[in-house]
């Protein structure tokens, strides 16, 4: 209470303080309606916190030794080679029109008997004399050539008509007479347009014995209903020697009609095969060779098409394609087509999961998946119009195909990668002049793809974008390649062993220090991964799985044993101003407590931060050296030093401080002498307060 006290001892205009401290009192007395006001002096923290080295970069990013030394690690993939980047199986979707492979009717067989009492009708006088002796024994004599009319051959219940590619009729005579029969010539036509279908002869046909010709119905367009007829006939008669005559008996007449191939036909059709094919389906514009995969996703898209009148089963079949050992297989049934139209179909199937063979039907292809195709129809007791020019369109493909694993020969590939950039913010907080005394970095490739590789660094720069420097790294390991072994499975199945490398940089073999000292935002860097440099040496059996890739990594370590000018940490602070009557207060002073504990003099800078537009108000300037804590024989600070920065507070800055109620302390360390690196261990920290020393006026 200095203020308060000096401003009522010594004298007023000569008169004694006793006088004047009694006419108080009397005042007091006699004006008790008028209420004292004075000053009072306030000592109240304001704010405290700490500024720890490991603030320096990015937490993620540091480490401690076994000593307890802060070190800076920076961990940056540059590249991943995973099976999207070796190779990708395109959306290939393909259309084939299958004509039908042949078509198939039923055979069918007809007997006509013709009885000797129907040849001797037409036969004339000799014929009524044979009539006439039935029942008897009579010699009978020979019968002179003439014609039977014709006799109808109805088929109509099996086919109305049919054009044959291929076909065969049998055309067989039984002679049960008691007589030989000759020339026996015979037609077969269409009854609409008495088209010819067959001719024949047969010169002798002996009694009791059977002859048969075999004709070729190729290229015949028959109809459903035949007429056959006898254009002639003859007999030599018994030769003198008296027969039983019996006009019942008979000369059979055969027609089997056989192995009917029609191009067209409206008939009644038995189950069959219209389509069986097998063929490969091959992934073209694929860079690589496969030999086998499993799906890890993707879908197999089937349209189809049919202008067949009757339903049609297909059977789709991979057979190199299983799942838990059962093959990859469709069966849909494709309804009729209207007539002068066609029937339609589609969908997508997953095809998840499914272990390929690639190898194609004779195992000995890549790339090729066999496929089965199969359609049939079945017997409907209907008569339908088939056509060999009928045609069964099928759309099909793999959709969106992605392999969990894949094996075979995954080709001789460069891989470019860049220019390319990598930002990083792990310095930002970094400012200033730093220099960095051991900085290691290596170049880890870990290859989780069987196939060999090798690696080509050809570029990395640091770019520090905020003063516009930048800086080519140089060492052994760029712009050569380096090698990478290929890694192992077991035999086809997980777990897969990579092949490790790394590359390594140091202040030996490169100019890492500078490099690093740069403090980059900012990586530019270009490579090439060459897969298979010296071709296809595994044959076939490189390997790759999703999710294990050919990782490429930069890391970079530095103990924080540097030496720094103008290096700069900073922390945005709250302060506490929840006391009441904030508004009364009139003047004062803050007061910065400042314990280094940092083995670097540091100079302090103290600002009122506005909320609304960030604009800031100096309260420390930064011309106060905050001295260095001391260190032993071992170079480990033992205590920290402290030090006491006042700050005179105007009305003005009084009503700043209230508006803000935010600071922001920053600590700009200068190593000394500037080219003596220092050691930070993980405990370093500056710690600090801030208190206000304020006078209210009480009331």
């Amino acid at each position: 209470m200095q203020n308060v006290i000096s401003h009522y001892s010594g004298k007023a205009g000569g008169l004694p303080v006793m006088f004047l401290f009694n006419l108080l009192i009397l005042l007091g007395v006699s004006c008790r309606k008028v209420e004292p006001k004075w000053d009072a002096e306030i000592l109240t923290p304001l704010l405290k916190s700490e500024l720890n080295v490991s603030d320096l970069v990015q937490d993620s990013s540091l480490l401690t030794d076994s000593n307890n030394v802060l070190q800076f690690v920076y961990r940056q993939s540059l590249y991943n080679i995973a099976v999207d980047s070796l190779f990708q199986i395109n959306d290939t979707v393909r259309a084939r029109t299958f004509t039908i492979d042949s078509l198939s009717l039923y055979n069918a067989t007809a007997t006509y008997p013709i009885t000797l009492g129907a040849i001797c009708l037409q036969a004339g006088f000799i014929g009524a004399i044979i009539i006439s002796q039935n029942g008897s024994s009579i010699a009978i004599p020979a019968i002179p050539s003439f014609n039977t009319p014709a006799f109808e051959i109805n088929a109509d219940s099996l086919f109305t008509s049919m054009t044959l590619d291929q076909g065969k009729i049998d055309v067989g005579f039984k002679n049960e007479l008691p007589i030989d029969i000759t020339d026996v010539k015979f037609e077969l036509r269409n009854q609409s347009d008495n088209a010819l279908i067959v001719s024949g002869n047969f010169p002798l046909i002996k009694s009791k014995t059977s002859e048969k010709q075999t004709f070729l119905l190729d290229g015949k367009t028959l109809e459903g209903k035949l007429k056959a007829q006898l254009i002639s006939f003859s007999s030599p008669g018994s030769n003198n020697v008296p027969v039983l005559i019996d006009t019942s008996n008979a000369i059979v007449a055969e027609l089997k009609v056989y192995d009917l191939f029609p191009n067209t036909a409206t008939a009644v059709w038995p189950e069959q095969n219209l389509v069986n094919q097998q063929q490969n389906f091959y992934l073209r514009g694929l860079n690589v060779q496969l030999k086998e995969a499993i799906i890890k996703s993707g879908k197999i898209r089937l349209r189809m098409f049919s202008t067949i009148q009757d339903s049609v089963k297909l059977t789709y079949t991979i057979p190199g394609g299983t799942k838990n050992g059962v093959p990859f297989e469709i069966y849909q049934v494709l309804p009729p087509a209207p007539p002068g139209g066609a029937s339609e179909y589609q969908n997508d199937f997953d095809f998840s999961g499914y272990h390929v063979d690639f190898t194609g039907q004779t195992k000995d292809s890549f790339n090729a998946i066999f496929n089965t195709y199969l359609m049939k129809i079945d017997y409907s007791g209907v008569k339908k119009t088939f056509s060999k020019s009928d045609n069964f369109r099928l759309e099909l493909g793999f959709v969106g195909i992605k392999p969990s694993y894949a094996r075979g020969y995954l080709n001789m590939d460069t891989f470019k990668i860049g220019p390319s950039t990598i930002t990083t913010d792990v310095f930002n907080d970094l400012n200033g002049v730093i220099k960095f005394e051991d900085v290691k970095m290596s170049v880890g490739l870990e290859n989780n793809i069987g196939a060999d590789a090798e690696f080509y660094l050809s570029q990395i720069k640091a770019v520090n974008s905020r003063n516009q420097t930048s800086l080519d790294l140089t060492g052994d390991i760029l712009n050569r390649p380096l090698s990478i072994d290929r890694a192992k499975d077991n035999n086809g199945f997980p777990p897969v062993v990579p092949s490790v490398h790394n590359f390594y940089l140091n202040k030996s073999n490169s100019n890492l220090n500078e490099f690093v000292s740069l403090l980059p935002d900012q990586l530019d860097y270009s490579l090439e991964i060459r897969t298979n440099p010296k071709g296809n040496v595994s044959n076939f059996q490189d390997f790759i799985y999703d999710g294990k890739l050919l990782n490429v990594d930069l890391l970079l370590e530095a103990p924080l044993n540097f030496s720094a000018s103008g290096m700069q940490l900073c922390r945005e602070l709250e302060m506490d101003l929840s006391q009441d009557r904030l508004e009364q207060i009139q003047g004062g002073n803050l007061f910065l407590n400042v314990d280094n504990g940092v083995p670097i003099d540091c100079r302090l800078t103290l600002a009122l931060i506005n909320p609304v537009d960030g604009t800031s108000i100096p309260l420390i300037n930064g011309n106060q050296i905050i001295q260095a804590a001391e260190i032993d024989a071992f170079g480990k600070v033992t205590q920290p030093k402290s030090s006491v920065i006042k700050i005179e507070l105007s009305r003005s800055l009084i009503d700043e401080i209230l508006r803000t109620k935010k600071v922001k302390v920053c600590a700009v360390f200068d190593t000394k002498p500037a080219d003596k690196a220092v050691k930070i261990y993980s405990d370093y920290k500056i710690n600090f307060s801030l208190t206000g020393d304020f006078i209210y006026r009480a009331e």
